[in-house]
């Protein structure tokens, strides 16, 4: 039983030396990105046990794209009366190196408007039931140009390299970088996640809130609207590098700003549900 962030690792290091060929995760997204980037330090990049996400936390996401379905007990009982994985799937996770710092691990990535609505959000209670409410404040603002909008909304200078390509400038509202399709609440805009265990889905945007809500309807739907502001891409490697430190998100977990940071394909975890 881990109780604080530090106790992990060594209780990664011993169910390891147990021979342990499949770890349960309890717990939301931020559980998934931390335990995940102890493992690989712990583990290393390569032979990585099988992953189950089992849910439990505020935001369940990853486990939700994986599967998990109601209370995390009954989805660790039903996992260990099952004689065989029902589905095991090969996803990368995302390599994300902030600043020169030790890489942290996860499946999806964000910053700009994705932070600034996630400290919204963190702001109010947690639950899906919170993040609806938060969705609809920030819809609303969005449909008549309010302040939570231009706040969420508000402009960067970048420069943006996506693998070989020479380094161009742009200014954007947001960036997002997933190896999953869904990011919650029934949106799935990143289709090309987990297609290929060498890429992720990467989209970057200088929409506005206003445009970006007028076109929620199509990302709802997972189609493509007529002129969309998103830019999407399907890279092994991004690199961002902001005028202003920001801060970025992994898996919901918020860290502090950064100037330049590498985004890539990382290792392949096996991930199964019962």
């Amino acid at each position: 039983m881990t109780r604080e962030l530090d106790e992990v690792e060594p209780a990664l290091a011993t169910l390891l030396a147990l021979g342990c060929d499949t770890l349960v995760l309890v717990g939301g997204d931020g559980t998934a990105g931390a335990t995940l980037s102890a493992l690989v330090r712990v583990a290393g990049e390569t032979d990585l046990p099988r992953v189950v996400m089992a849910g439990g936390g505020s935001v369940n996401t990853i486990a939700r794209s994986f599967g998990a379905r109601g209370r995390a007990d009954a989805v660790i009982e039903h996992w260990l009366d099952a004689e065989a994985p029902v589905a095991e799937h090969t996803h990368p996770l995302l390599r994300v190196t902030a600043d020169g710092d030790d890489p942290r691990y996860g499946m999806i990535f964000g910053n700009g408007m994705v932070c600034r609505w996630l400290e919204r959000y963190y702001a109010t209670d947690r639950g899906p039931v919170a993040a609806a409410r938060t969705v609809a404040r920030s819809v609303g603002s969005m449909l008549v140009r309010g302040p939570l909008a231009r706040q969420i909304f508000a402009r960067f200078d970048a420069t943006l390299q996506i693998d070989d390509a020479a380094p161009r400038d742009v200014t954007l509202t947001g960036i997002a970088a997933s190896t999953v399709r869904d990011i919650g609440l029934g949106f799935r805009p990143f289709a090309t996640a987990g297609q290929d265990t060498d890429h992720f889905h990467w989209i970057d945007t200088d929409a506005s809130g206003l445009r970006l809500g007028m076109e929620l309807p199509a990302q709802f739907l997972g189609t493509s609207a007529a002129r969309s502001c998103l830019n999407h891409a399907s890279p092994r490697r991004a690199v961002v590098e902001t005028r202003v430190p920001m801060a970025y998100m992994i898996d919901a977990d918020l860290f502090p700003a950064a100037s330049r940071i590498t985004i890539e394909a990382g290792p392949a975890v096996r991930f199964a549900n019962a």
